[in-house]
């Protein structure tokens, strides 16, 4: 059943290629939309500055909805009914299901990533207020054996960790918006393992994207690390800059084609033409 979502998947995705490019137009264009309040951060006056927050209803009413759109297009490319590109997309039709379901679900992965998210905030008010640049730079360096760049790294990976139960939860939830777009929960019933074990085979589509960010990190995060070594602050936002934006690149050329390919086999699991073996 498994290897059979994963061709069916694949088969698919080359089939609605074209409209897959619609599909993660309209889709990037509804999670882009909540960040447009990110823009009243520029502002120099305080009460502007907190418009930001509006990003985050907008993000709730218009993102939640949509990803349970998106799953029932899933389903329908799946069954042969509809295109990725269908207008319902962006329908309203069920909308307080939608909202309800997103938010239980949301509410759920929220409680995975608590230790990400309370690093995160460690992390930001360190940097914006509790210490000063060279004494970060020295418990950095003091974490890493007295050597920054060892630091860095073990630094890193620590704050990767702590997103992992984000990810386990992730995993173990990924069959939920499919089951609510076919209104059946028994989909989830005794197929928890198939749907972690689609939901790990399919992040394979990110190798392309990692093994290019592994080279771009390799080549432009040294430098950084030794302008951070000798506390040489000039140039850093400059160099930070370029590393991000060839990061974006990579991601805009080598995932993010593939990720409708990923949501298809996780569709293609729940409701391929053998849905009902296991």
């Amino acid at each position: 059943m498994i290897r059979n979502a994963l061709r069916r998947g694949w088969s698919l995705w080359k089939a609605h290629l074209a409209d897959s490019i619609a599909y993660i137009l309209i889709v990037a264009a509804i999670m882009l939309m909540p960040l447009v309040p990110m823009l009243c951060l520029v502002s120099k006056t305080a009460w502007v500055k907190w418009c930001a927050l509006i990003g985050v209803p907008m993000f709730l009413l218009l993102v939640l909805p949509m990803r349970r759109n998106a799953a029932a297009v899933l389903r329908g490319v799946v069954r042969g009914e509809c295109a990725m590109n269908d207008a319902s997309l962006i329908s309203c039709a069920g909308y307080r299901a939608k909202l309800l379901h997103g938010l239980k679900l949301t509410g759920l992965l929220l409680l995975w990533a608590i230790p990400g998210i309370a690093a995160t905030v460690y992390a930001y008010v360190m940097y914006t207020g509790g210490a000063d640049a060279i004494t970060i730079v020295m418990a950095i360096s003091k974490l890493g054996g007295n050597d920054v760049v060892r630091g860095v790294y073990l630094l890193l990976g620590i704050y990767a960790a702590t997103w992992l139960p984000l990810m386990v939860g992730s995993m173990l939830h990924s069959g939920a918006r499919h089951a609510f777009a076919a209104g059946s929960k028994a989909l989830l019933k005794g197929r928890r393992k198939g749907h972690c074990a689609v939901w790990l085979v399919s992040l394979l589509v990110a190798v392309p994207f990692i093994a290019v960010a592994a080279v771009i990190l390799g080549t432009q995060l040294p430098p950084v690390l030794k302008m951070v070594k000798v506390f040489q602050f000039s140039g850093l936002g400059s160099a930070l800059k370029t590393m991000g934006l060839l990061l974006l690149a990579d991601f805009v050329v080598l995932l993010l084609p593939l990720v409708p390919l990923r949501h298809l086999m996780l569709a293609a699991y729940d409701h391929g033409e053998k849905a009902g073996e296991a």
